[in-house]
């Protein structure tokens, strides 16, 4: 199958307002065709990598969840590379630490550990 390319995440501040970016990406997981799971891997990887985290990536993975739950695994991985990363401090890390907290509840119990 064909390769979507997957452009880095901004450095800079976004050019399009927050709510068009979740708009977005909400309308990009639901065509499960193109965005299949592994293809959102791939793409939700790229940001959990990125330094800082950028500010969606967990509420792209909280979606993708929703639209695919078979990536538990890849999204407990994923809050674990978070966690040793421990982004908590920056600038945005309270919004980090919601949306981590949010992930980690919709994957409990397999998720207990990463709060332990």
């Amino acid at each position: 199958h064909a390769q979507v390319p997957i452009p880095a995440p901004p450095t800079a501040p976004p050019l399009v307002p927050l709510p068009a970016l979740i708009e977005a990406t909400t309308a990009c997981l639901k065509e499960r065709a193109l965005f299949t799971s592994d293809v959102i891997v791939v793409a939700v990887g790229n940001l959990v990598d990125s330094d800082p985290v950028p500010r969606l990536t967990l509420r792209t993975l909280l979606l993708a969840l929703a639209y695919s739950p078979k990536l538990a695994d890849f999204a407990l991985e994923a809050l674990g590379t978070i966690v040793r990363r421990a982004p908590w401090g920056g600038r945005r890390g309270d919004e980090l630490w919601e949306g981590f907290a949010r992930c980690a509840r919709k994957l409990v119990p397999r998720s207990l550990g990463l709060l332990l």
